[in-house]
Protein backbone atom coordinates (compact mmCIF):
# COMPACT_ATOMS: atom_id res chain seq x y z
CA UNK A 1 0.00 0.00 0.00
CA UNK A 2 3.07 2.13 0.52
CA UNK A 3 3.92 2.12 -2.64
CA UNK A 4 0.78 3.49 -4.45
CA UNK A 5 0.26 5.92 -1.69
CA UNK A 6 4.07 7.10 -3.24
CA UNK A 7 2.67 7.01 -6.76
CA UNK A 8 -0.27 8.77 -6.00
CA UNK A 9 1.77 11.59 -4.57
CA UNK A 10 4.09 11.91 -7.49
CA UNK A 11 0.85 11.64 -9.47
CA UNK A 12 -0.88 14.24 -7.68
CA UNK A 13 2.70 16.46 -8.21
CA UNK A 14 2.50 16.04 -12.23
CA UNK A 15 -1.05 16.67 -12.21
CA UNK A 16 -0.84 20.16 -10.54
CA UNK A 17 -0.91 22.09 -13.76
CA UNK A 18 -3.72 20.42 -15.26
CA UNK A 19 -6.17 20.96 -12.04
CA UNK A 20 -4.58 24.77 -12.30
CA UNK A 21 -6.12 24.63 -15.85
CA UNK A 22 -9.33 23.35 -15.20
CA UNK A 23 -9.99 25.42 -12.39
CA UNK A 24 -8.68 28.49 -14.63
CA UNK A 25 -10.51 27.32 -17.53
CA UNK A 26 -13.88 27.07 -15.69
CA UNK A 27 -13.29 30.23 -14.47
CA UNK A 28 -13.42 29.07 -10.30
CA UNK A 29 -12.26 32.45 -8.28
CA UNK A 30 -14.66 32.18 -5.73
CA UNK A 31 -14.44 29.03 -3.37
CA UNK A 32 -11.02 27.56 -4.90
CA UNK A 33 -9.21 26.01 -2.17
CA UNK A 34 -12.79 24.32 -1.88
CA UNK A 35 -13.11 23.21 -5.88
CA UNK A 36 -9.20 22.41 -5.47
CA UNK A 37 -10.18 20.22 -2.95
CA UNK A 38 -12.98 18.33 -5.05
CA UNK A 39 -10.27 18.02 -7.87
CA UNK A 40 -7.69 16.04 -5.58
CA UNK A 41 -10.52 13.74 -4.30
CA UNK A 42 -11.16 13.72 -7.68
CA UNK A 43 -7.43 12.31 -9.01
CA UNK A 44 -7.59 9.71 -5.78
CA UNK A 45 -10.88 8.29 -7.59
CA UNK A 46 -9.83 8.15 -10.86
CA UNK A 47 -6.42 6.55 -9.63
CA UNK A 48 -8.64 4.22 -8.15
CA UNK A 49 -10.51 3.16 -10.93
CA UNK A 50 -8.31 3.85 -13.77
CA UNK A 51 -8.52 0.88 -16.43
CA UNK A 52 -4.73 0.97 -18.65
CA UNK A 53 -6.65 -0.50 -21.15
CA UNK A 54 -8.95 2.07 -22.26
CA UNK A 55 -6.71 5.10 -22.18
CA UNK A 56 -3.82 6.69 -20.45
CA UNK A 57 -4.06 8.17 -16.60
CA UNK A 58 -3.38 11.60 -17.61
CA UNK A 59 -6.56 11.73 -19.92
CA UNK A 60 -8.88 9.71 -17.82
CA UNK A 61 -8.05 11.63 -14.74
CA UNK A 62 -8.80 15.15 -16.35
CA UNK A 63 -11.95 14.18 -18.02
CA UNK A 64 -12.77 12.90 -14.49
CA UNK A 65 -11.33 15.83 -12.55
CA UNK A 66 -13.59 18.31 -14.76
CA UNK A 67 -16.64 16.73 -14.96
CA UNK A 68 -16.56 16.06 -11.44
CA UNK A 69 -16.09 19.99 -10.59
CA UNK A 70 -18.75 20.69 -13.77
CA UNK A 71 -20.71 18.25 -11.43
CA UNK A 72 -20.25 20.26 -8.11
CA UNK A 73 -20.85 23.96 -9.40
CA UNK A 74 -24.25 22.79 -11.51
CA UNK A 75 -24.94 21.51 -7.35
CA UNK A 76 -23.82 24.76 -6.05
CA UNK A 77 -25.92 26.82 -9.05
CA UNK A 78 -29.52 24.93 -8.24
CA UNK A 79 -28.64 25.60 -4.35
CA UNK A 80 -27.88 29.29 -4.84
CA UNK A 81 -31.03 30.07 -7.20
CA UNK A 82 -33.64 27.89 -4.78
CA UNK A 83 -31.89 30.01 -1.77
CA UNK A 84 -32.56 33.24 -3.84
Amino acid sequence: MKDKNYEFEKLVASMQPIIRSILRGLHIYKNHEEYYQIALISLWRAYQSYDPNKASLTTYAYHYIRGSILTELRKQIQKDEHEH
